[in-house]
């Protein structure tokens, strides 16, 4: 049998320092990503004809959800397109370039609903604690005019004393932050509120049975223009873990020190003999009965 033996402070240093990374890192929750949607079914919704109208699809990502996509305006018709997976692989394009009104104050929206489960106990979007956000990956969500706000609503159920409950929790970013290039939009989980229905205590990401996203170009906005020059191109809707800025830091300073502490030659390979005692070099001394 061979016995490595640590036989200077840099030996302990290593070893220490490797054994402290290992702990940290074994402490982050291994991602366990949910995919609500990837977009690769094909439907094509054209505005003002299909305002209002609601299309609904089977077989929807991970959990095989039902999803209901619906677009259009109030005192106001958009004129433009929503395509899935045609204009562009694998993506939802929506295309808004004008709307026409009918009122003093117009609202304008596009809309995704997914059923995530027929069962009324829903569905752990944690996945036992691994993920932390809703995640919305974008190609480019741009506009002449600032944008209302964009908002994931998430349903949960639960069976208090006998009693099944349920209530809706809303996430919301508002005004939409716009961006020509590849970007995501993170809702966390603890940023969801109370939108709807009887509070559930100690609400958390498992038992949702639905989740919605409503993209608003304005809510009932007077100073509405008729030139929008809305674009969007969604890519994916998913559940994952958001890593927080102060881990990876620590994460990053703890691999400096491990690299200012340990000396370049105290990587090399250690040296082993098959007879006696090697005297005590930069690593180890190896010892063979």
């Amino acid at each position: 049998m061979l016995t490595l033996v640590p036989c200077s402070s840099t030996g302990w240093r290593l070893l220490s320092a490797t054994t402290l990374l290992g702990a940290l890192l074994a402490t982050v929750p291994a991602t366990a990503e949910i995919v609500i949607d990837d977009f690769v079914d094909d439907l094509r919704i054209d505005l003002p004809e299909d305002n209002l109208d609601r299309f609904l699809s089977s077989s929807i990502g991970d959990l095989a959800s039902t999803r209901v996509m619906s677009a259009g305006g109030i005192q106001t018709r958009p004129v433009g397109f929503l395509d899935v997976n045609q204009s562009l692989h694998s993506a939802l394009t929506v295309s808004m370039p004008t709307t026409m009104h009918t009122g003093s104050t117009p609202a304008a929206w596009t809309q995704l609903e997914y059923a995530l489960t027929a069962s009324f106990g829903g569905v752990d979007l944690t996945d036992r604690g691994a993920n932390n956000a809703v995640i919305l990956d974008v190609e480019r969500l741009s506009a002449e005019i600032p944008l209302s706000r964009i908002y994931v609503l998430a349903t949960r159920n639960r069976q208090i004393g006998g009693i099944n409950s349920s209530s809706s929790y809303i996430s919301t970013y508002s005004p939409i932050p716009q961006s020509l290039t590849s970007s995501s939009l993170i809702f966390p989980f603890d940023s969801f509120q109370l939108a709807r229905g009887t509070p559930i205590p100690d609400f958390d990401f498992s038992f949702i049975r639905e989740l919605d996203v409503l993209v608003e170009l304005a809510l009932f906005d007077p100073n509405l223009p008729e030139q929008l020059s809305f674009e969007m191109v969604l890519t994916e809707i998913r559940v994952g873990r958001e890593v927080s800025e102060p881990s990876t830091i620590v994460y990053i300073g703890l691999l400096s020190m491990l690299l200012w502490i340990v000396p370049r030659n105290a990587l090399a390979f250690p040296r082993i003999v098959l007879k006696g005692v090697v005297p005590c070099g930069n690593e180890f001394n190896v010892q063979r009965p």
